[in-house]
Parts: structure tokens; C-alpha cells; sequence
């Protein structure tokens, strides 16, 4: 196996042994081919992509992450990110990116108040002056040049955990997921 690949799983791995406190029967999923549907099984309605690179690639990789979304049929594509210097042992401290309209669906469910930052795209390549910004719990940055004036283009981040947290109080996790208040929301 080569070296980003190794990588890869051992993010992949230390991302599902976290997230199983949240989401019992999350496991890695197996290579799908053309039809990749993510990184993470078993959390019904979500697809998580997990990376773990020095440079972000954030266009590509939420690209990456819808098509995943779009293959599994699910409801929320989540992009998970280790940045560099924080370690395996602390995904929920990772960053959690997912687009615009899907996180202000969210937070319409939950009525919370977040702090945000607006983050250049030009800065997104210092990952760990923009992560320092951002490690604070509940605090949310949005990546948006003045050309993406679309929601799709304009991409929420926030700790894993603070978005773990955000989905449990709308419902995924449980038995009942409130996926089709989601969907309903983001066709608004």
C-alpha cells in the first residue's frame, strides 16, 4: 500500500473510532470504484469524506464529497479534514466542512447562534493560521470568494465535534432522522 493511502486509512480509521460514541455502527466502507458513496458507513442519511493532506484541496474535495452524497442517496455530504499538528487520538477537534445551504439548514433546526469568521479563499492553503481561528468550539468559518455567489460554492467549517453535535440534536444518530426536514429546507 503506498504512503497516502496508509495515511488515509489511519485517518479514516481514528475518525470512525471516535465517531461510534455518536453513531454506534459507523465503519469504514469499502472501495466502491465510479460509485464511491464515502469513507463512512452506518450513519443512516450522511456521508462523510475523510482527508487527511497537508494542502486543502476544498473545491475539489466538496466536489469529491457530493458526488459521493448524490451515489449513497443520502441527505448531508460531510467533508472531515485532520489538519496538520492535531493529532489521530482527537478527531473531534478535525475540521468539518460542508456547504452553505446544507449547514444553514441545520441551523435553522437547532436555532443556534454560532460565531463566524469569513476566510479568504487565497488563505485557505495556511491551514494552521486558519484552524487557530477556528478551534474554538462553536465557532464556524465560511470560505467564499466575491465569484461564488452560489450557495454550492460557498463552504461552511466547523469542529467535527461541534457538527457531530449539531446533527445529533436534529435527529441523525437516533432512530429517527429528521432527513426529510433537511431535504425540505435545503430545496427552499
Amino acid at each position: 500500500m503506498n504512503k497516502p493511502k496508509i495515511k488515509g486509512t489511519r485517518a479514516e480509521s481514528a475518525f470512525v473510532s471516535w465517531l461510534r460514541a455518536f453513531f454506534p455502527h459507523a465503519e469504514r466502507r469499502t472501495l466502491k470504484g465510479g460509485s464511491d458513496q464515502g469513507d463512512v458507513t452506518g450513519c443512516p442519511g450522511l456521508v462523510f469524506e475523510v482527508k487527511d493532506c497537508k494542502t486543502w484541496s476544498l473545491p475539489a474535495w466538496m466536489r469529491e464529497t457530493e458526488a459521493e452524497r448524490v451515489n449513497a442517496n443520502a441527505d448531508l455530504g460531510i467533508l472531515i479534514i485532520k489538519p496538520p499538528g492535531v493529532s489521530h487520538a482527537h478527531p473531534g477537534d478535525w475540521v468539518a466542512v460542508v456547504h452553505l445551504a446544507a449547514f444553514g439548514g441545520l441551523l435553522n433546526l437547532t436555532r443556534l447562534a454560532v460565531q463566524t469568521y469569513i476566510i479568504s479563499p487565497a488563505r485557505i492553503s495556511k491551514t494552521r493560521e486558519t484552524w487557530k481561528k477556528l478551534h474554538v468550539p462553536g465557532t464556524v468559518g465560511f470560505i467564499g470568494g466575491p465569484k461564488d455567489r452560489r450557495d454550492d460554492q460557498v463552504f461552511c467549517l466547523l469542529r467535527a465535534h461541534d457538527l457531530i453535535m449539531i446533527l445529533n440534536m436534529v435527529g441523525y444518530g437516533r432512530e429517527n432522522v429528521l432527513s426529510s426536514s433537511l431535504q425540505e429546507l435545503q430545496s427552499n
